[in-house]
């Protein structure tokens, strides 16, 4: 192999090394409860809450995780929490005591104790 090719083949794995660290260590929050548990068909990671009673599922979201989102005639479109954006492939719906309500978040109100549950999944489940 010649210098050349060598010096190519080293910084080429340098290179594979950085986005490497960068992709396993850029982003975590350290509170982040995105989970691979109790996931039902099509989910990719979950996010859990407990319901009070007058907060909006949104407001309980953003209490804990970094959230974007979209205003729209709707209600709010939740595009990303923490790391995991919304893509052609992925979307974030949630729902309260096992029931998808056809509320945005923000307009969604929960009781105490209600299990709200953030599903960010696969298209087409």
């Amino acid at each position: 192999m010649s210098l050349f090719g060598a010096t190519r083949y080293f910084f080429f794995w340098i290179l594979a090394l950085a986005v490497l660290i960068a992709t396993i260590g850029c982003g975590h929050k350290k509170d982040e409860t995105a989970t691979t548990e109790n996931q039902g068909p099509g989910d990719i990671a979950t996010v859990e809450l407990v319901g009070r009673d007058s907060v909006s599922v949104l407001d309980l979201l953003r209490e804990q995780h970094d959230v974007q989102f979209k205003q729209s005639s709707l209600g709010t479109f939740v595009t990303g929490i923490d790391t995991l954006e919304v893509t052609r492939e992925t979307y974030w719906i949630y729902t309260v005591n096992d029931s998808t309500p056809d509320l945005g978040a923000d307009r969604y109100i929960t009781s105490d104790n209600d299990r709200v549950v953030w599903h960010y999944r696969q298209a087409g489940w």
